[in-house]
């Protein structure tokens, strides 16, 4: 159950830092 747990929180980190990353490139673009 804790696995599953910080597999979760590891994965909704992961993905929090792909999308600030796009918007960064976003922005580098404008």
């Amino acid at each position: 159950m804790q696995q599953s747990i910080r597999k979760h929180r590891f994965e909704t980190t992961k993905r929090r830092e792909v999308e600030r990353e796009m918007e960064e490139r976003e922005d580098a673009e404008i």
